[in-house]
This record gives structure tokens, sequence and C-alpha cells, in this order.
């Protein structure tokens, strides 16, 4: 393997802050990066449908170039700071927002914006950023703390091919997504087609509660059971059980001492926002 140089960013970009304006010169005018299309996009958007009413001045100092890397500056979390997205080209009269920070390369050390995309993402990077960033009332990003982070660069040939391999996982997960959308949307209209558009006028509407139990037999210790699996409901999310915890049942603990069986529906009754919901098939019998 070619030599792999690794750098502090001060070292190989110049660091910029974005525009800041009242918010009554925002909805029109030209191009303008916000803050959401940095943190949610690896790549700067190839069309950017934000508008700001920038002068020309303030579009030279805040122009946005093929390699620029900006880094969300700001953020409630450290976890959510220097969340990054690259410019793969150049974008005419744009201006980025003043809550990121704009990283324009220098000429003395060559870097694929492919690369650099993927790389500030990495958990590599993003550990670093963690551990570096500063805790007020929020976390916050500036020249000098950007100036000792590093980056890894490899010789161009070897950045070229991870960028490649990268992209093809990418662009894989994106249209595993839009499937996903797609069969979701599917499954949405056909329950719309069956019960709310072809639902017969003669139907009976009646209570949840007049079909099933609402209420779950409770364990005793001399029950057969040896062992419990219990299933906390913040582990059960939109149907899917992320694992259990397994309990004597001399030693499980009250909130654990309650029986549920295949077919049966759970459903918190706290957070319903948090959609821990989902139905039980080919259940033995646990606690929950």
């Amino acid at each position: 393997m070619s030599e792999w140089n690794e750098c502090k960013l001060g070292e190989v970009y110049d660091f910029a802050s974005g525009l800041s304006k009242s918010r009554d010169q925002f909805g029109f005018g030209y191009s303008f990066l916000s803050f959401r299309d940095v943190f949610h996009n690896y790549f700067v958007p190839k069309e950017i449908t934000q508008l700001a009413n920038s002068t020309e001045k303030e579009r030279e100092r805040c122009s946005i170039k093929r390699g620029d890397v900006f880094l969300t500056r700001t953020s409630e979390t450290q976890e959510e700071l220097g969340m990054s997205s690259v410019a793969l080209k150049d974008y005419l009269d744009a201006t980025f927002n003043g809550f990121t920070k704009r990283l324009r390369p220098k000429n003395n050390i060559e870097i694929l914006p492919e690369y650099a995309g993927f790389y500030f993402r990495s958990p590599r990077f993003r550990a670093t950023m963690t551990s570096m960033a500063s805790i007020t009332t929020r976390a916050s990003l500036n020249n000098g703390m950007l100036s000792e982070l590093t980056i890894v660069i490899p010789p161009l040939p070897e950045q070229r091919a991870i960028a490649s391999v990268l992209s093809s996982l990418d662009d894989k997960i994106d249209l595993l997504h839009r499937q996903n959308k797609t069969l979701e949307a599917m499954a949405e209209a056909l329950f719309r087609q069956w019960f709310v558009e072809g639902a017969d006028e003669g139907w009976d509407s009646v209570r949840v509660g007049d079909f099933v139990h609402t209420n779950v037999a409770s364990i005793n210790k001399d029950n057969a059971l040896k062992t419990i699996r219990y299933l906390d409901t913040g582990s059960l999310t939109e149907g899917k059980i992320d694992g259990y915890q397994t309990f004597d049942i001399a030693d499980a603990p009250s909130r654990a001492r309650r029986i549920v069986k295949h077919n049966d529906v759970l459903m918190s009754t706290v957070r319903p926002h948090q959609k821990h919901y989902g139905i039980l098939h080919d259940f033995r019998p646990s606690g929950l």
C-alpha cells in the first residue's frame, strides 16, 4: 500500500464563515445552502432550492466551488456537531449559511471531493470531532479547533478506488430506501382500498375491547416456566424486536411477570409517537 498521509485540516483547507442575514432576506434572490442541506447530505444537492437576497460582495465571499467542505459549526449536542457536506461542482452565485463553516482546499495537497465526502462522515472523523467539541449552552466549532483536527489522505488512485466503492454502496442503499418507500405506499394504498374506500355500508363498527382481552395473565412462582424472556416495550418498535432480557422465574422483577403469547398485540400506553407496538408471531410464553 502506498503511503497515506495524516494532515491537520489547517494544512489542507482555508476556513470561512457563512452568510448571516435577517429572516426577511430569505425566500428570494440567489441560491442559498441551508443548514438542513448540509446536515442531511454527504454531498451538496445538485440543485440548491433555498434562496437568499445576497449582494455581489457576499456572493464572492461566501461562494461554493467544487471541493468545498461544509461543516455545521453549532448544534444542541456534540453528536450532531460538524456534520459535513461536500460540493461536487461549482454553484453560480450561491452562498452558504452562517451556522456552517466552509473548508476550501489549498493548492498544496490534492484531495478528491468524492473521497472527502465519505471521509468527513466516517466513524473515525466523527469520533475525533465529538471528542474535541466544546460545550457551553450549545456545542460549537471555531477555527482553532478545526485547525487541529486531522484528515487521512491516501494517494489519488486509492482515493478514487475508495470513493468508487463507497459510492456504489451508497447508491445501493438509496435504491433500497426508495424501494421500501414504494412498498410502504403500496401497502397504504391497499389498506385504504380494502378498509376505507371498499368498506361496505353494512359493516358494523365495534369496540376493540369487545373482541380482545386487554389484560395479561400474571406469572407466579409455581408456574411450570423455569426461565422467562423479558420484553421491554422500548425494545419493540414498529413490530421489530431488538432483544430480550433472560431471568430465572424466581428472580424475575414484578414488571416481568406478565405472560404474552403467540398472536398477542403489544402496544405501549406511553409516548405513542415512539411507535412501540407489534404482533407476536411463533412466540412461546414469556414475560412482559
